[in-house]
């Protein structure tokens, strides 16, 4: 691919194809943000909505270390990815890997028409300077010159910067699945029923042995009614499933 160069406020960016040889210097720019909010993901008539809250504990993720990108060419068969680099001057500020017709990988479910945004990144002082918007745009014209039909993306709801620069390239959310993604940490605090307990053994110590005892018989109690709810919950996840299968169906091929 020839390179491409873009013009901005931030002076020349030019995007070049490289090789996964070169892979090595992927990781020279960080994928990691803060994570303060998170998009939930509501289920209504027309779709899926995406609703913003802060988290109580806000944290710092970092995707290299749940993958390491290294060693995604001994992971998969990349003879038909790419890489990009985004360069202003002799700088790397950006970078993208896209996926297609590679067997094992899930995302590309088979098809030969799916292109995948496996991966893009910018350089933290290099964000919100149309970097990203050029690397997505090589991977585009990428995947429309394997005549392909769609873009597919995946990201967390916790990156909520990466949700909204999709969305603002036209992406739209097709299916949400939990547990993807290791939890972000969490304050170490004791759990409210201990503390509860606590407080009840200072106040009232033959109550709060009582208590003690009677616990596990009520837990044991409540089984079956949470074991209903699980049911309920997986018959209600499948009625939805069927009744938005044809609006899916209808709706053609976006980008994902």
């Amino acid at each position: 691919m020839v390179p491409r160069t873009h013009s901005n406020r931030t002076g020349a960016l030019a995007i070049r194809q490289e090789s996964f040889i070169e892979s090595s210097r992927y990781t020279q720019i960080p994928s990691t943000f803060l994570a303060d909010t998170v998009l939930d993901v509501l289920v209504c008539p027309t779709g899926m909505e995406l609703r913003e809250r802060a988290l109580v504990q806000p944290f710092h993720k970092d995707y290299d270390a749940i993958c390491d990108p290294t060693q995604w060419p001994h992971q998969f068969d990349v003879s038909h990815w790419a890489v990009f680099g985004a360069y202003r001057g002799d700088r790397r500020v950006g970078a993208a890997v896209t996926a297609f017709d590679t067997p094992g990988v899930e995302m590309l479910e088979g098809r030969t028409d799916l292109v995948v945004l496996w991966d893009l990144r910018v350089s933290p002082d290099a964000r919100r300077s149309g970097v990203g918007a050029a690397l997505f745009d090589a991977v585009e014209l990428w995947g429309a010159l394997r005549n392909c039909r769609e873009l597919k993306i995946e990201t967390q709801n916790t990156n909520v910067a990466a949700c909204r620069f999709y969305a603002s390239r036209g992406c739209r959310l097709r299916q949400a699945n939990r547990g993807v993604y290791p939890p972000g940490p969490t304050v170490a605090r004791p759990p409210m029923t201990l503390v509860v307990w606590l407080i009840l053994l200072v106040l009232c110590w033959p109550l709060a042995l009582l208590a003690l005892v009677l616990w596990p018989i009520v837990w044991l109690l409540s089984l079956p009614f949470r074991l209903i709810g699980i049911t309920f919950e997986a018959v209600f996840a499948l009625l939805r499933a069927v009744l938005f299968l044809p609006a899916r169906v209808l709706g053609g091929n976006p980008r994902t």
